[in-house]
């Protein structure tokens, strides 16, 4: 008979490091134009048109030291993220040129402040609308300016995004050999943050005993997580999962079928892109650190399987938003 009895492992210590480095940019002499480090794709504006446009919010000159723009285009809209001296701000816009227009403004409105805050609080989704202009806010309408001949105003706003993902995972550690299977998320996000939610299962696979007898080992678990935008589309999330490890007997006068719980905390790192609007594609890595694992075995003939503490996983997946 198989039996499933649990042991309670040490907390299993995991980190995963998936933060780019940022690199600043070099100090230009006052005379120089003002520019600030932009990442964006390549027919989508430049440094040089932005850093005029902010000249002209600003009506000056400025270091330029410390701030950085990435711009990445989404499923059916465009995000990107503000890097300021002492934080970061998301933006969204339906065009490259929207995203462009509301860093100007972002960032005019904090060199503007400097004197009180270098920087602007927490990331905020930030302004959002079509390419021609940026809606004003009535309460506190914004400079305009024109950047590539449009005229724009800034505002800020949130938004609530949901996207369904369904994919595949393989996985190394939690069955006698390594397996995959289907992997299901549905993940909420507010500018660069945003919470997972899923579940997946990997397909049996088989350990044997020397006398012969076997059995058959499947697993499958809910997952939770909180995540964040590194940078561009590189997404970092740190959470857990709760499920179980099956296995049925065979081989022996009565096959039985045993559980037992798992229970992990988990890291990875993943990161997408755009398919046809409205689908987008991601692929990332992963590991889980045990804290509950089960071992499986044969009435006196010993352990027939024991999880490891430590799983790997690969995965990749379709996105519908």
């Amino acid at each position: 008979m198989v039996q499933a009895s649990r042991v309670r492992a040490p907390f299993f210590g995991l980190a995963l490091l998936s933060a780019a480095a940022f690199s600043a940019p070099n100090r230009a002499p006052a005379a120089e134009p003002f520019e600030i480090e932009l990442s964006a794709p390549d027919d989508c504006g430049d440094a040089k048109a932005l850093g005029a446009a902010i000249r002209e919010l600003a009506g000056g000159n400025f270091d330029p030291r410390g701030i950085r723009l990435d711009i990445v285009r989404e499923e059916q809209s465009w995000s990107g993220e503000l890097t300021l001296p002492g934080g970061q701000r998301a933006l969204s816009g339906e065009s490259c040129a929207a995203v462009l227009e509301a860093a100007a403004v972002v960032v005019a409105l904090s060199l503007e402040h400097q004197a009180g805050s270098s920087a602007l609080g927490g990331p905020e989704e930030a302004p959002s609308a079509p390419a021609g202009a940026l809606a004003a806010n009535a309460e506190t309408p914004a400079p305009a300016v024109e950047l590539g001949g449009r005229e724009l105003t800034g505002s800020r706003e949130r938004a609530l995004r949901l996207m369904l993902q369904a994919g595949l995972m393989g996985e190394v550690g939690l069955l006698p050999s390594p397996s995959f299977g289907p992997r299901m998320r549905v993940t909420f996000e507010i500018g660069a943050y945003s919470v997972d939610a899923g579940a997946a299962l990997l397909l049996a696979r088989r350990a044997q005993l020397r006398t012969g007898e076997s059995a058959e080992i499947h697993w499958f678990a809910a997952q939770l997580a909180a995540c964040r935008k590194v940078r561009g589309r590189l997404r970092a999330c740190f959470g857990g999962e709760a499920g179980r490890i099956v296995g049925t007997g065979s081989g022996v006068d009565v096959a039985l079928t045993a559980h037992g719980n798992w229970l992990a905390v988990t890291a990875d790192a993943s990161f997408g892109g755009a398919l046809a609007a409205p689908f987008s594609w991601e692929v990332g890595l992963g590991v889980a650190g045990a804290v509950v694992l089960p071992e499986f075995g044969f009435d006196n003939l010993g352990t027939l399987h024991r999880p490891s503490s430590a799983s790997g996983r690969l995965f990749a997946g379709v996105g519908w938003q």
